[in-house]
């Protein structure tokens, strides 16, 4: 992220402090005049992005006010209608939430913080949102006292806290139980040497005298005072309280309270700015009490920014670690990969030396480990025709008049191959494959077999209608057996077929009526016996 800086706005003036590392470098300042805005501006063009917060050391007003206890949304929309009530500009309100009255319906206790004359900011405002600086937030000194209470040596349960400012104001915070209540900016007029001291201490009992009429400390004991000076005014005011203060109040050195919040050195100036600037720096998250988000938007941008680089970086890391990682990996592969080529060719080697000291063999193992599985394939397979005949032998029992002359069988997952024995159809090829092409039917985990039965009808007295019947018959008895696949009649006694001439001789002996029947029986492969 750029660089950092705080611009501290007191009266008429802007005062500009850098911080180098953890140093704050020495300031330098703008005023509100036409020469100085010019100034300021052309330094904004120099340096544009570094991030910014501005402290406001103007007059605030603070109220504390009763609400009721709702919640997020209701909430909100509830303390900007207060605000707006309470603040003839509300442009510059910040609200703070002090606890819940004890009894009653417990409302919350609210105090609502607001820069009273937001004019003195605009002069400075318009030009950081023309060259689009980073502005982080806007905060003021009275926000920023509380983190010092426990430097200052401030632990009562009421007390005060006065430092004297660069823009001549004399500012007086006041702390109930370590929370803000009120802070007053009072004017320090030009007065002679010797004159700030009786000054500071007469401010000090109006603002004693005024919060005891408020009622603010009736029980919480006594007022803790302390004063912040430096140098030649700090002993200005330790003469001028008698050099006994500790009854009225307690004179705090600005060095001491700077060592201790961790500044390694006080420029020796009596005015606390640089050490709300130190404490303002020491943010880990830059406070925000005023500022509106069109205001702090540039910072909003640069956050993203800021955010959209690292993950940028952090991708490219990550994808070279990654790449690296990969790349070790396939190098580590590579040579593990080349290892066992090397030890694959020696074990190769060692194998062919062996082998060549062994007697010939009569086979190749491969070739044998072929002939083994064919084998036990075959064995698997091996089936024989007795479920065959005895279902024809079965289906002749209901027709006294059909002889069978021959029967030629096979087995095999081809319901369609042929044979050499005439059993894939009439003239023993195998028939035309079914209309759309479809492959025949085979199938590795079924065994068919396939029976060409001859036959004929004896005695035969030339009624061919009678042994078509009969043929018919015997075919369906045939195919309503169990495990019959198909049945089918390859040859009649007489060729009915369109293309033939019907021809004969009334006067010839009818003789036999012959005719063939092929039947298929499905059954199930054994398991393994697949291949």
């Amino acid at each position: 992220m750029a660089s950092w800086r705080a611009f501290v706005v007191s009266g008429a003036r802007l005062t500009v402090h850098h911080r180098r590392g953890s140093k704050l470098l020495d300031p330098f300042s703008f005023e509100a005049d036409e020469e100085g805005l010019a100034r300021f501006t052309r330094y904004l063009e120099r340096f544009p992005n570094d991030v910014t917060c501005l402290l406001a050391d103007v007059v605030e007003d603070f109220r504390e006010e009763t609400i009721p206890h709702v919640l997020a949304w209701d909430r909100r929309a509830l303390l900007r209608a207060r605000a707006a009530r309470a603040f003839p500009d509300a442009r510059y309100v910040h609200s703070t939430r002090l606890g819940r009255e004890p009894e009653g319906r417990r409302d919350d206790r609210v105090l609502f913080s607001g820069i009273t004359r937001p004019e003195v900011l605009a002069p400075w405002l318009a030009p950081m949102a023309r060259h689009a600086a980073p502005l982080a937030g806007i905060s003021s000194p009275a926000m920023l006292t509380g983190p010092m209470l426990k430097a200052i040596g401030a632990g009562g349960e009421h007390v005060l806290v006065v430092s004297i400012q660069s823009g001549g104001g004399l500012r007086q915070t006041c702390f109930r139980r370590g929370r803000l209540r009120l802070s007053r900016l009072a004017a320090m007029p030009d007065l002679a040497p010797g004159g700030h001291g009786s000054h500071v201490l007469a401010e000090v009992e109006r603002t004693r005298r005024y919060l005891g009429s408020l009622h603010a400390a009736a029980d919480e004991g006594r007022l803790e005072v302390h004063v912040l000076s430096h140098g030649e005014p700090l002993e200005e005011l330790r003469r001028e309280a008698g050099g006994d203060v500790r009854g009225e109040c307690t004179l705090v050195d600005l060095a001491a309270v700077a060592r201790k919040l961790g500044m390694r050195r006080w420029g020796g100036e009596p005015t606390a700015d640089r050490l709300f600037v130190h404490v303002l720096a020491k943010r880990r998250a830059p406070p925000n009490h005023y500022a509106t988000p069109g205001e702090t938007r540039h910072f909003s941008m640069l956050q993203a920014r800021s955010f959209l680089k690292a993950a940028s970086a952090g991708l490219v890391a990550g994808g070279c670690l990654f790449g690296g990682v990969t790349f070790l990996e396939g190098v580590i592969a590579g040579g593990h990969a080349r290892t066992l080529a090397l030890q694959s060719m020696l074990y190769e080697h060692r194998y062919r030396e062996a082998r060549a000291e062994l007697p010939p063999a009569p086979a190749e193992p491969a070739d044998l480990e072929r002939v083994v599985s064919a084998a036990g394939a075959l064995r698997s397979r091996r089936t024989d025709p007795v479920d065959l005949l005895e279902l024809v032998s079965h289906a002749l029992a209901g027709f006294p008049r059909v002889r069978i002359d021959g029967l030629s069988w096979r087995a095999g997952d081809d319901a369609e191959a042929p044979s050499d024995d005439g059993v894939g159809g009439e003239d023993g090829h195998r028939p035309a494959p079914p209309a759309g092409g479809e492959e025949p039917r085979r199938d590795p985990k079924v065994l068919f077999q396939i029976a060409l039965v001859g036959a004929r009808i004896e005695p035969f007295d030339g009624d061919h209608r009678a042994a078509l019947d009969t043929i018919r018959g015997f075919g369906g008895t045939l195919a309503a057996s169990p495990g019959v696949e198909h049945v089918e009649v390859v040859k009649f006694p007489l060729d009915l077929s369109p293309e033939r001439t019907l021809s004969g001789d009334a006067g010839t002996p009818a003789g036999a009526a012959e005719f063939e029947i092929r039947v298929m029986l499905r059954g199930a492969v054994p398991d393994g016996a697949e291949g």
